[in-house]
C-alpha cells in the first residue's frame, strides 16, 4: 500500500510554507523544520568569504580618502603657498623630478617655452590632489594643456604621498616624461 502524501506538502515533495502572523509581522515558517540551534551550519560560499574579508579594508581606505580630502575648507587667499615651477620645452620637462610637500597648498607654475603645444599629463597624480579650480584640467581631469610661449598657474593641495608618472601625451614617444614625488 502506498503511503499517503503529507497534507502540508505540495507537488514534487516541496514543503509548503505557512504564514504565521505575530505582533503585526508576517513570518514564513517551513513545516517540520528543525529549530535553528539543531540545524547544521553550512560553510560560507567562497565569494562571500572574500567579500567579508574585503569589507573592513574597503571601509578603511574610504575613510582615509575622505579624511585626506580637504574640499573647500582651504582659504587660498590666506594660505602659505609653496611654488613649484615646471618648464616644458620641445620634448622635455625641466626639472625631470618634480617634488611636492604632502598637505602643503602649492602653486604649480607651468611654463611652455617651446614652439609646440604641450600638456602636463599625470592621471594618478591628479586623482590625489584638490585643485582650487578643477576646470583647469578640462574634461579629461588628468592633464593641463599649455599653448606655446604661454604659462598657467594651478593652485593645488596634495592629498597622498607617492611617486607618479608625468608625460606630455603628444610627445612621450620622444622622451618627454618626468617623475612626480609627493613627500
Amino acid at each position: 500500500m502506498e503511503a499517503a502524501a503529507h497534507p502540508d506538502e505540495g507537488l514534487n515533495s516541496f514543503p509548503i510554507v505557512r504564514r504565521v502572523i505575530a505582533n503585526d509581522w508576517a513570518y514564513l515558517v517551513r513545516l517540520n523544520a528543525s529549530p535553528p540551534e539543531t540545524q547544521r551550519s553550512l560553510p560560507m560560499p567562497p565569494i562571500a568569504a572574500k567579500i567579508s574579508l574585503l569589507t573592513p579594508i574597503i571601509t578603511f581606505v574610504a575613510c582615509c580618502a575622505i579624511a585626506q580630502t580637504p574640499g573647500a575648507s582651504i582659504d587660498w587667499t590666506k594660505a602659505d603657498i609653496a611654488t613649484v615651477t615646471v618648464t616644458m620645452a620641445d620634448y622635455t620637462f625641466s626639472p625631470r623630478r618634480v617634488t611636492f610637500r604632502l598637505g602643503a597648498p602649492t602653486r604649480l607654475g607651468l611654463v611652455n617655452t617651446g614652439n609646440e603645444l604641450h600638456d602636463f599629463t599625470a592621471a594618478d597624480f591628479f586623482k590625489t590632489v584638490d585643485l582650487r579650480d578643477p576646470s583647469v584640467t578640462g574634461s579629461s581631469g588628468i592633464s593641463i594643456t599649455v599653448e606655446p610661449h604661454q604659462e598657467k598657474d594651478v593652485a593645488l593641495l596634495l592629498g597622498c604621498q607617492g611617486h607618479f608618472g608625468l608625460i606630455c601625451a603628444d610627445h612621450d614617444w620622444a622622451g618627454m616624461t618626468a617623475d612626480i614625488f609627493v613627500e
